[in-house]
């Protein structure tokens, strides 16, 4: 049929299935190695309706896709390439028609060989948009593949839209063939040979017919080739002579005549040796060498028929007398085979592989009547091929109900490609049947990887950390690990390679961790495990500078100097800046680490209002965080009525004059300690906000302890409340404490200015 990939390059015995993303025993389910899709996605462009792969490009089929840049034409269709590098497909090209019309379904079919792409429409008999259908040829351009419109196209002189011209195609080497099911009486298929100028726009070298055509065979339903032999599929065949069947269907055989193709019938004519009516034997076909696969999508499923429409395939093989000669070699069908799986929707083969599609197929062994599709590897065997159920199965990861994944399907080499063209988007299905392609690859290697190096830890922090390893071969890996049991987290790296350095991240700091690293080699063999090995995150940087923990506080005074003290909730140096006013500008530091604060200012002036700020540096360089302003007078307090008793003793016999100049003194220093007072007054209105606020903590305090009381009855989690109501205790501390400095301040203020008034009335009266 449409969906095959031709020009098979080298043998290949497939020991084992690859997919990147999961492993497995034979015959169990597999997961994708990559998923596609249009970079221009839309709702309903059923992207992977077709599908075909050569060597590293593929090409996928969207048709009904409606957008050509700014124009909207409905169900007109757009074809995308895509180029593999290493292990990743990415798109490089969207193909259109110069022509594209409204209901088109261009990349209804899809065909490609080496630099040759060929495109068919995909119209619905009972809506056609042309008078005539063509056939799109694309020559990949000197600077490769890229968005463009046809190279030529390919017609038929008696051709109709009616005809389905371009149902199915396929391409080798220089040779075209083009189905054609509803032309003529019984179908026909076209074959188009590259002109020595290199394609361009042409009509058919040969027509090709059956020779027991009967009217509506569909003969050109699917179409096949390789090298100089072509196979028709003609899935509404009856049976053969006297029409015994209806609909058994049948698959014709075309050899090269000689130096190049002319019109012809078959050299020879296959069947399955189990026909029944409606098996529609031919609905899929593909060929690779001496091989020939046909599906049969709604054969009822083996001996005594127990299920219906469930689907087989059938393989044949090349007589050494030729296809003439050639009889059924073997028949497939799928290990978990369910009624309406459709198992042959689609089939490719590539030298000893082959992949069948499954539409309503379900690996998850289900009702396949809502199944989101499978697909089927069967390889070789080394005996040759015989009646068997599959190697491998294929599913998608984020398999969904009615996705048709296997409605086509593609292999080269060790690609595989398989479409699910109502697939909806991806993660959240986004875009209602945008549609999708799943890639897979196929490998020999059945040894296990080896590690070569580690793994080892490095770059430790608080909440991450890098292992690092190496490996004897490419491999993928997943890392398990945690705090009381590997199980507690699983890393996976998507990354394919020898050399691996996997980021962790979400780790707690200052924990042991245990930890163990899996690899698993592209061939998808048995994951290895590391040994387990142990780690602990560093604390978590320190990023906040200093809390003051507790005001500081005058502890001593004299005329020239003063010991101020404060704490802080952690080891930090001492800094004070202090002055005459507000501006501050003086400066003494202390770098020895502490949480109790003292600092000695010396060299101060005697009966001196001074204003001063303390902060605080942390080791990390956090800081200084700043204390509210403070103010101190220099003078000895202790010894304060001794001062006054000599004070008016000395002031006896003194001059009137210089008892005036010793009262403007203290005019003068009374007016600095009102101003200094009305500090004193805000401190006490902030002592009344800290009372409402320390009556508020109480209150809750309470709270909490009631909630205890009924949590520890085992109603609920006691550890959370714990922790809430140590925290609340804790800043009830701390207030209470806020609240203590604030009054000793003030009061210690007032009591000095009161004790200052009271000496230079003495003074005054004296």
């Amino acid at each position: 049929m449409l969906n095959h990939c031709k020009l098979l390059t080298a043998s290949l015995t497939v020991a084992t299935l690859l997919l990147i993303l999961g492993f497995s025993s034979i015959a169990s389910a597999r997961t994708e190695q990559q998923t596609l899709y249009a970079s221009d996605a839309s709702e309903t462009s059923l992207f992977g309706s077709s599908i075909a792969v050569s060597d590293n490009i593929l090409v996928v089929g969207a048709s009904h896709e409606n957008r050509f840049g700014r124009k909207q034409i409905s169900e007109a269709g757009a074809v995308y390439v895509f180029r593999r590098s290493g292990f990743t497909w990415n798109q490089i090209a969207k193909l259109t028609a110069s022509d594209a019309k409204s209901g088109d379904r261009f990349g209804g079919s899809v065909a490609v060989s080496g630099d040759t792409i060929v495109i068919g429409l995909g119209n619905d008999p009972k809506k056609i948009g042309r008078r005539i259908n063509v056939v799109y040829v694309f020559a990949k351009p000197i600077s490769g593949w890229q968005d463009s419109t046809e190279t030529c196209t390919l017609i038929t002189t008696s051709g109709k839209g009616q005809d389905l011209f371009g149902h199915s195609v396929d391409v080798s080497g220089e040779t075209i063939v083009v189905g054609a099911p509803n032309s003529g009486i019984s179908g026909a298929a076209y074959v188009f040979t590259k002109p020595e100028s290199g394609w361009e726009d042409t009509i058919k070298s040969a027509r090709l017919t059956p020779a027991d055509g009967q009217s509506e065979d569909q003969f050109g339903w699917s179409v096949g080739i390789s090298e100089g032999t072509i196979v028709v599929g003609a899935n509404a065949e009856d049976g053969g002579s006297g029409d015994p069947l209806s609909n058994a269907g049948a698959a014709y055989v075309f050899v090269k005549p000689g130096a190049k193709w002319k019109s012809t019938t078959e050299d020879a004519r296959i069947t399955a040796s189990d026909a029944q009516d409606y098996d529609e034997f031919g609905y899929s076909v593909a060929i690779s060498g001496n091989n020939i696969v046909v599906g049969a999508l709604y054969e009822r499923g083996g001996s005594g028929d127990p299920f219906i429409n469930s689907g087989s395939a059938y393989i044949f093989s090349k007589s050494p007398s030729g296809w003439k000669t050639s009889t059924e070699t073997a028949k497939l069908s799928a290990s978990n085979a369910h009624s309406h799986d459709l198992f042959g929707k689609s089939v490719a083969i590539s030298h000893d592989s082959i992949v069948i599609g499954a539409e309503a197929g379900d690996v998850r062994k289900k009702r396949s009547l809502t199944g989101p599709g499978a697909a089927y590897l069967f390889t070789k065997p080394l005996s040759g091929w015989k009646n068997s159920t599959e190697s491998y199965n294929l599913s998608s990861l984020d398999a969904q109900a009615k996705d048709s994944f296997g409605s086509s399907v593609a292999i080269s080499g060790n690609n595989i490609a398989i479409g699910a063209y109502k697939e909806d988007g991806g993660k959240g299905d986004p875009l209602l049947e945008s549609g999708a392609v799943y890639l897979f690859i196929q490998s020999s290697d059945s040894l296990p990887p080896k590690f070569v190096s580690g793994p080892t830890i490095s770059e430790i922090k608080d909440i991450t950390a890098v292992i690092l390893f190496e490996t004897d071969e490419a491999t993928k890996c997943t890392i398990d690990l945690g705090i009381s049991k590997l199980s507690d987290k699983r890393v996976t790296s998507h990354k394919i390679g020898s050399k691996h350095a996997v980021l962790i991240t979400g780790l707690k700091p200052r924990s042991n961790y245990q930890l163990q690293v899996n690899i698993t080699d592209v061939a998808g063999n048995t994951p290895v495990s590391s040994e387990i090995i142990k780690f602990t995150t560093r604390r978590k940087p320190d990023i906040t500078a200093p809390v003051i923990t507790k005001k500081p506080i005058i502890l001593n005074t004299d005329d020239t100097s003063v010991l101020i003290e404060w704490q802080t909730n952690e080891l930090s140096t001492s800094i004070i800046n202090y002055g005459v006013d507000a501006t501050l500008g003086q400066h003494q530091e202390n770098k020895n680490l502490t949480v109790v604060h003292k600092l000695h200012l010396t060299d101060l002036h005697k009966n001196q209002i001074y204003f001063a700020q303390v902060s605080n540096a942390d080791p990390a360089g956090n800081g200084p965080r700043q204390s509210k302003m403070i103010s101190f007078m220099t003078g000895s307090l202790s010894n304060n009525v001794t001062e006054e008793k000599q004070t008016v003793v000395a002031y006896t016999g003194q001059s009137s004059e210089e008892l005036q100049k010793q009262l403007k003194n203290a005019t003068e220093t009374i007016r600095q300690l009102q101003t200094k007072l009305t500090f004193a007054e805000q401190d006490k209105w902030r002592v009344d906000i800290l009372r409402a606020q320390l009556a508020k903590v109480e209150l809750d305090n309470q709270t909490l302890q009631h909630k205890l009381v009924y949590f520890q009855k085992g109603e609920g989690n006691s550890e959370v409340l714990q922790s809430k109501l140590t925290t609340c205790e804790s800043s009830l501390y701390n207030i209470d404490e806020k609240l203590q400095d604030a009054e000793t301040s003030f009061r210690n203020l007032q009591d000095a200015i009161d004790l200052i008034r009271n000496r230079f009335q003495a003074r005054t009266e004296e």
